[in-house]
């Protein structure tokens, strides 16, 4: 995310985290500004809240293992004020991406991608709590074998809408949408493409320095030249680049704003609405701001709400 310059497993059992919270035990729980957010209680009640078990999963899934996760909650795992329980909701939002036809890339993509490990996008990463990259830096993704998540995504109580400079930028839709960002610096990394951001103001492009990047637009469901098209499961993995120029390609900030879309306007009903809401506002956020060449879009025109 903003000045990410630098480029930058197996299911465990329950007794996993269990075991985390007797070896944590005495440590003092406080990092960021903690609380929790009506919609981030909304959507902790609307998903299984506090199943160890999916717990477990997904912390090994996503890689939320390091040390770094011992002040911010590991071991109240199920208390969405503190950080680490904030990552989890985040990946449970990434799970309730839509499966249906005619959205930009499907849920199991955006599942794989965002993975930390076991994925067909990048090699085995995990993700880092990291207090304070600088102002307003919500993540970062070092070239190699982790990615830095900062307060601003977790801050309490955030705002609305992410604007520059803004150091409180806590939403879960906006969550979810930078693991998918930063998730896809690695797969740059992985495919040998340049995974920097270009600085800004530059063009359409009205944020700072490492926050910009091209916009190369295609359809929800548009053909690919191997007859698949982009809404099938393993579209997502694919390029077509003719001349150096990408005809159907992804920048980080492009994945996030198509994941936005996807999760607002054909979000499955067990989503908040308000979370939808929320992708909505932040998805159009960042198609506004961060594209060199603008989008050309919004999230919600021409496709309405169903």
């Amino acid at each position: 995310m903003k000045n990410s310059k630098r480029f930058v497993g197996n299911f465990v059992i329950a007794s996993a985290i269990a075991g985390i919270v007797l070896l944590a035990t005495g440590i003092v729980v406080h990092a960021c500004t903690d609380g929790a957010t009506a919609t981030e209680v909304s959507f902790t009640q609307a998903w299984q809240p506090c199943d160890l078990n999916l717990i477990d999963q997904l912390w090994q899934g996503w890689g939320v293992t390091d040390d770094s996760w011992n002040p911010a909650g590991i071991s109240d795992a199920c208390n969405e004020a503190l950080p680490f329980a904030k990552v989890m909701n985040a990946i449970a939002l990434i799970g309730g991406a839509p499966t249906v036809p005619g959205i930009f890339h499907q849920r199991g993509d955006y599942y794989l991608e965002s993975r930390a490990n076991q994925t067909p996008y990048h090699a085995d990463v995990y993700l880092r709590f990291i207090e304070n990259n600088g102002p307003g830096v919500e993540a970062l993704s070092e070239a190699g074998d982790h990615t830095d998540l900062d307060c601003p995504i977790f801050n309490y109580p955030g705002v609305a809408t992410p604007n520059p400079g803004n150091p409180n930028a806590e939403m879960l839709a906006e969550r979810s949408a930078v693991l998918v960002h930063e998730m896809w610096h690695h797969w740059q990394n992985a495919n040998g493409y340049d995974s920097s951001h270009m600085d800004g103001p530059r063009g359409s492009c009205h944020a700072g320095a490492g926050a910009c990047d091209w916009f190369y637009p295609h359809a929800p469901g548009s053909a690919l030249p191997d007859g698949t098209t982009s809404d099938q499961l393993g579209s997502l993995n694919k390029t077509n680049v003719v001349n150096g120029v990408g005809l159907y390609f992804h920048s980080p900030y492009q994945i996030m704003a198509e994941f936005e879309g996807d999760v607002a306007i054909y979000g499955p009903a067990f989503i908040p609405f308000a979370i939808r809401q929320e992708a909505q506002n932040v998805g159009n956020y960042h198609l506004s701001t961060n594209f060199v060449n603008g989008a050309g879009f919004t999230i919600g025109n021409p496709v309405p709400f169903p």
